[in-house]
């Protein structure tokens, strides 16, 4: 028998959280497929929430990762959010990216990386509150850095097998950036959606892991002990099949004008930006020159923003989809056995 730690996200903007529950499964192979997982009904509206006249939520895996908290062959299940009737929740904002996906995305080999900000805050053990002085201590109240806490989750990452890429400090002590993709992604899944699925997992142990630590993890605004409130912008890096072709440099500049084009559509799904007025409005394109290609950095999306809703957010803009093809808010509803 192994552990099966089942992962959705709830709720939306600023709000949206990670959710999870474990189960044992009689799995046989070291190695399983994605269709070995079962899909799981959950009956209580306690721990999916539901509409009040809901029956019921079901779980359907989408991607599965080794558990690198446990010890033995276990593993981690991120999961889409369908009702009882098989129709996708309004929390369900990967069906946006799919649906993306599916009107011409995945024909134009969209690529994406995410270089995700974050910050700690040391728990106060006696008031179990994240306390003020200890907030600015390099070292929590169990003898650990976030330095510490940032290693440890780079290695459990990789033990989990996600497309880690790397870490970085920042100007706080306790600030640390960490990035997601495109490496070791598998073939059945574009990458683009293989990214975004593999930053909501890795945001979900870095959660784990700070929590052990006696640690709580910001991923959006924090307060530096210096310099006020610090904004964090989640770095968003992309590419098409066209402007990493021999037309790459025409191709990024008429994705560029797309996006400035669409501003406050984008600011809007990405949680209002960061409320900085330097980044406002802020992209670059990098490795564009005479004779070379390069790829396109985003850096309006909040740090917490959810990385399906921008990643659907550029390619439909850069890829010139109607939004008529898709919906933002809320997802159109699907059958659960299409998706399967």
């Amino acid at each position: 028998m192994k552990f099966v730690e089942y992962i959705w996200l709830e709720g939306s903007g600023s709000d949206r959280i990670v959710r999870s529950r474990s189960r044992l499964l009689p799995l046989i192979d070291a190695n399983p497929r994605l269709e070995d997982f079962p899909v799981w009904s959950l009956a209580s509206a306690s721990v999916v929430q539901l509409p009040d006249d809901a029956q019921g939520a079901l779980l359907l895996p989408v991607c599965h990762a080794r558990d690198p908290l446990r010890d033995g062959d276990h593993h981690l299940v991120l999961c889409e959010v369908f009702g009882s009737d098989g129709r996708e929740h309004a929390s369900n904002t990967r069906a946006e990216l799919r649906a993306v996906l599916d009107a011409g995305a995945r024909r134009q080999q969209v690529w994406m990386a995410f270089d995700q900000p974050c910050s700690l805050r040391w728990i106060d053990d006696e008031s179990n509150s994240a306390g003020a002085s200890q907030g600015c201590d390099p070292v929590g109240p169990r003898g650990l850095s976030a330095h510490d806490v940032a290693e440890l989750h780079a290695l459990q990452c990789l033990q989990a097998g996600l497309s880690f890429c790397g870490i970085e400090a920042a100007a706080e002590p306790w600030q640390w950036q960490f990035s997601i993709g495109p490496r070791n992604q598998r073939r059945d899944e574009p990458p683009m959606i293989q990214a975004a699925d593999q930053l909501w997992l890795a945001r979900h142990l870095l959660q784990r892991i700070a929590a052990d630590a006696g640690a709580i993890v910001h991923f959006g605004s924090w307060q530096g002990r210096s310099r006020g409130a610090i904004h964090g912008s989640l770095r968003t890096r992309f590419s098409t099949a066209a402007t990493r072709g021999q037309g790459g440099p025409r191709a990024v500049a008429a994705a560029l004008d797309r996006l400035q084009a669409r501003r406050d559509e984008h600011l809007r799904v990405y949680g209002c930006a960061v409320p900085r007025r330097e980044h406002d409005g802020e992209l670059r394109a990098d490795g564009v020159h005479a004779g070379a290609t390069g790829q396109i950095e985003e850096l309006r999306a909040r740090g917490d923003a959810d990385p399906y809703r921008v990643a659907a957010r550029i390619s439909a803009t850069v890829l010139d989809i109607a939004d008529e093809l898709m919906s933002f808010d809320p997802p159109s509803p699907r059958s659960l056995a299409a998706v399967a």
